[in-house]
């Protein structure tokens, strides 16, 4: 870190595979407070941690932030399976001393649960998949053609057709690269091995606000 810009450790927590370590300006820490951790597992009906989700959440002066990364099941198999993992993942309470009344949460939650908080980013191999032959997605890839590949990801046909989809009010910032898995290793060459994956946008940023004056949720952020 920039030594006239300090960082300090304020949050880490590890499940498995996966590993959250979350840093903040040194000259914030006194403003945070009610940090916390939990994780979630979603393998094999929520018994195993092979695959889950883990939370943190923090509150700065009056505002409430979660971010939460996960690691849903992988493979070419239709997106529902992951979609209710997400669900199960939005569903969970927090480990965590509940903070009844603060102002600092959305619809008069208490920051037991993901959406209690103002500003949620989600970040993290969700691993939904394109539903194309592999054929036509290296084909749309060398033509550069990325609208084609997101017509087909699995992620945003649930926004699309999925009316009881838990990320329905979560944004994503356009996408206009090329997928980002898989790559043969140390090389710019998709998978060529005996399973020759299609390519996908596996690993994904999703980001959701709330309004306090309005009442509104709200897009913020972005690229």
């Amino acid at each position: 870190m920039p030594p006239e810009q300090p960082h300090v450790v304020l949050l880490s927590e590890s499940l498995v595979g996966l590993y959250t370590c979350l840093f903040v300006k040194a000259e914030l820490v006194e403003r945070i407070r009610a940090p916390a951790s939990y994780t979630v597992k979603t393998g094999l009906g929520g018994r195993y941690g092979n695959k889950g989700a883990i939370v943190s959440r923090f509150v700065v002066d009056a505002s409430s932030f979660c971010v939460w990364t996960d690691h849903l099941s992988a493979g070419q198999r239709p997106g529902r399976p992951r979609s209710a993992a997400v669900a199960d993942i939005l569903q969970s309470v927090s480990t965590a001393d509940p903070l009844h009344r603060d102002p600092a949460f959305a619809h008069g939650g208490d920051g037991s649960l993901v959406l209690d908080h103002e500003i949620c980013i989600l970040a993290g191999g969700l691993n939904y998949r394109l539903t194309l032959p592999r054929e036509r997605a290296m084909a749309l890839i060398d033509e550069r053609r990325y609208e084609g590949l997101i017509a087909a990801d699995q992620l945003q046909r649930e926004m699309r057709e999925n009316p009881s989809f838990r990320l329905l009010s979560f944004n994503e910032a356009p996408i206009c690269f090329a997928p980002t898995y898989k790559f043969n290793r140390l090389s710019n060459d998709y998978d060529t091995s005996e399973k020759a994956r299609v390519p996908a946008y596996c690993a994904r940023i999703l980001y959701h606000g709330y309004l306090k004056d309005t009442g509104r949720f709200a897009a913020f952020g972005g690229g």
